[in-house]
């Protein structure tokens, strides 16, 4: 199935991954409508669209031409920079686990953070530094992360670590993340010097949070009623009424992993409604809903060669929208 014509090319590149069990293939990283991949020979993804599908040799991408193999398809996680010249994302090669950066206008690629339990990296407002979660201590435990230039220090406040996940830096400053302190599970909102804390959102299902590009919205995906949908809040409320959210999908399949257009006019998401997994988008009040294009296989499955302790499921991977 090819994308969308109605779509395609219009709104910036998609990207995102597709995860099966097969031997020796890892993670999928590739660009959906758009102009990046991950160690793409002898093509150009500039217009036509592509996507990821799964086949018995591992993921390839359609680039509106036909079919190319990627030359290193261990990846997933991806994370644009504000500016859309950087890609952070979470490598599985054995040899180089991590997250990885790349400046996509030479291409130069560099291992940022070597610690293997390194996920979900985000990019600062200025560009310059990631937010992650890691279990990379010796007591296991989830702690945010931060980089000073080349150094990798912990996010911390007045009681001491922050033991959330699933972070993402918002444009104004703050880094938005999941924590349960206390049986206080959601969405916390925090400043990067460990001060002003807010508490989001009161549900301990309550992930994968995006901020939209001018800061005002919050969308993220929960199972609090018993499905995964996607739902939206105001990025700066605080006080009573944390169950309260705006539910902007509505159905019996499974939605998530949101991620907006650079305009913030859209919201682009995963679902497997209708049996196939596909990447669908909607304005951000939920309305005009349209499939884009099927990711040609389960997002479930195993990364080979990397512990099951390591590995989450769909749930904890990302896509990202660039320009």
């Amino acid at each position: 199935m090819e994308p969308n014509d109605s779509v395609k090319g219009e709104r910036g590149p998609i990207l995102g991954i597709n995860q099966q069990m097969y031997p020796g293939t890892t993670a999928a990283l590739g660009v959906l409508d758009g102009c990046f991949d991950e160690g793409l020979s002898n093509a150009s993804a500039s217009g036509g669209g592509a996507y990821v599908q799964l086949g018995e040799l591992g993921p390839v991408l359609w680039l509106g031409e036909g079919w190319y193999r990627p030359q290193n398809h261990q990846a997933s996680q991806p994370a644009l920079s504000p500016n859309g010249g950087r890609l952070a994302y979470r490598s599985w090669d054995i040899d180089n686990r991590g997250i990885r950066a790349r400046e996509l206008s030479d291409e130069n690629t560099w291992a940022w953070i070597s610690f293997h339990e390194a996920e979900h990296a985000s990019w600062s407002p200025d560009n310059q530094n990631l937010v992650f979660s890691s279990q990379q201590e010796s007591d296991r435990e989830w702690r945010l992360y931060r980089t000073w230039d080349l150094e990798i220090k912990r996010l911390e406040r007045e009681v001491g670590d922050i033991n959330g996940r699933m972070p993402t830096w918002s444009p104004d400053g703050r880094i938005i993340y999941w924590e349960c302190p206390l049986g206080g599970c959601g969405l916390y909102a925090i400043q990067p010097d460990g001060t002003g804390l807010v508490r989001l959102t009161g549900n301990e299902h309550d992930s994968a949070p995006a901020v939209s590009p001018d800061g005002s919205q919050i969308a993220f995906m929960s199972n609090r009623d018993g499905n995964w949908e996607i739902y939206a809040i105001d990025a700066h409320r605080h006080g009573p009424g944390l169950e309260e959210a705006s539910r902007l999908t509505t159905n019996e399949a499974r939605d998530g992993l949101p991620t907006w257009s650079p305009d913030g006019q859209w919201i682009a998401f995963v679902s497997d409604r209708g049996g196939a997994w596909s990447i669908w988008t909607m304005h951000p009040d939920g309305s005009e809903k349209q499939k884009i294009f099927e990711l040609g296989g389960p997002l479930m499955g195993e990364v080979a060669h990397v512990p099951p302790t390591e590995q989450h499921g769909w749930t904890w991977e990302t896509l990202a929208w660039g320009e």
